[in-house]
């Protein structure tokens, strides 16, 4: 199912969109499990992805739909 959504996204957008902070938390979840050869893979694939930054007016707005 997930890789249907995968393809679906891809087929419509052609790229997979991330933010600053999923990169953060994929890179901490692989380094808690001591995986640094899956860090170094993603790494390694981050150039295909689009990476959304974070400034201080998305942060705030994160910060807001979070506490609802």
């Amino acid at each position: 199912m997930v890789f249907g959504y995968g393809f679906g996204y891809i087929g419509i957008w052609q790229q997979y969109t991330i933010s600053v902070i999923t990169v953060s938390e994929i890179i901490k979840r692989w380094k808690r499990i001591n995986r640094n050869d899956r860090i170094q893979e993603f790494l390694a694939d981050l150039s295909q992805l689009e990476i959304l930054p974070l400034n201080q007016s998305c942060a705030e707005l994160s910060g807001l739909i979070q506490a609802d």
